[in-house]
């Protein structure tokens, strides 16, 4: 199935491959010293996988104007926008950003990418079911409505 994309969209997606590649080392870097992964060894090839994955979704993509389903993506990457929905029926507007400061939307959830949660979303496709620390308890949320 073809990914149905403006053109703005694409460019942010070919964007942030570009970001992650050149902030490399200290990505690294923070995913050791905060834990989330034991190597840097380790954060290189997630992160190499990472791009491989976003780089194969550059050959189903389509470049649109308008359409009812434009800018969905079939899974999660740096820069998109999704929805998370736990076992209680609670729903979260959730947009995974690569800067650790808060933007100030009460109504967004912005996780940062090189958190325990964002590492735990990057690359899961929609429909996927993660169980996620969102600061009340461990619990399993589904993920919907991706975009970029």
């Amino acid at each position: 199935m073809k990914t149905l994309l403006q053109k703005s969209s694409y460019e942010k997606l070919i964007g942030q491959t570009v970001y992650i590649e050149e902030n490399m080392p200290s990505i690294q870097e923070t995913l050791v010293e905060s834990k989330i992964l034991t190597s840097e060894t380790d954060a290189r090839l997630y992160f190499e996988k990472y791009i491989k994955k976003v780089e194969a979704l550059f050959q189903n993509i389509t470049i649109v104007d308008y359409h009812e389903r434009i800018n969905r993506i079939p899974f999660v990457v740096l820069e998109s926008s999704f929805t998370l929905r736990d076992s209680n029926d609670r729903v979260y507007y959730c947009r995974l950003i690569h800067d650790n400061t808060w933007g100030g939307n009460r109504h967004l959830h912005e996780i940062y990418f090189l958190s325990e949660i964002g590492m735990t979303l990057l690359l899961k496709a929609e429909e996927s079911t993660v169980t996620l620390n969102m600061g009340i308890g461990y619990l399993e949320h589904k993920i919907s409505s991706i975009r970029i």
